[in-house]
């Protein structure tokens, strides 16, 4: 499962990607932002992270996604979660501190977002989460109400993971 934008390359991560993870993910600007993510943060807990990714994503209750620059350097981690019963999904993400600023979030958001709606969970009528800065919901929940025809009340909403 691959999602290409502009400038980015959204795939799922391999154990190769563990190193990358915990020294971004290991940041306290990081951590101190997401909700399960501790600090410091061992190699072995990035590793089991990943491992864990295969089994919820063939369960469809987790679809996680490495972000990459189209240089192949993983900068972040973008995340759907569903849950079909409730007819609810959420996005939660992760951007290393050295990226922040460059849009590259909101990219992989939109992108992550038309996944979701078209080919995972088209029928969640709710988006929600925590931790969400207000500009960068602003920017994604204005921009997906009008592109869903069925999507009648948008309770968007995102949480750092």
């Amino acid at each position: 499962m691959l999602l290409k934008t502009k400038r980015l390359t959204l795939c799922p991560f391999t154990l190769d990607d563990a190193e990358r993870v915990q020294k971004l993910a290991g940041e306290w600007e990081i951590a101190c932002m997401t909700a399960n993510i501790p600090h410091p943060y061992p190699l072995e807990i990035a590793i089991e992270w990943i491992r864990f990714h295969e089994k919820d994503r063939k369960e469809g209750k987790l679809y996680p996604f490495a972000i990459f620059l189209k240089s192949d350097l993983l900068i972040g981690a973008i995340s759907i979660k569903v849950n079909k019963e409730a007819y609810r999904a959420g996005m939660g993400y992760w951007i290393g501190k050295d990226f922040w600023g460059n849009g590259y979030t909101t990219e992989a958001a939109e992108e992550v977002l038309r996944f979701g709606f078209d080919r995972v969970s088209p029928q969640s009528h709710c988006w929600h989460g925590i931790n969400t800065k207000p500009r960068f919901y602003t920017r994604i929940g204005e921009s997906w109400p009008q592109k869903r025809r069925n999507l009648t009340t948008t309770c968007l909403s995102l949480w750092s993971i």
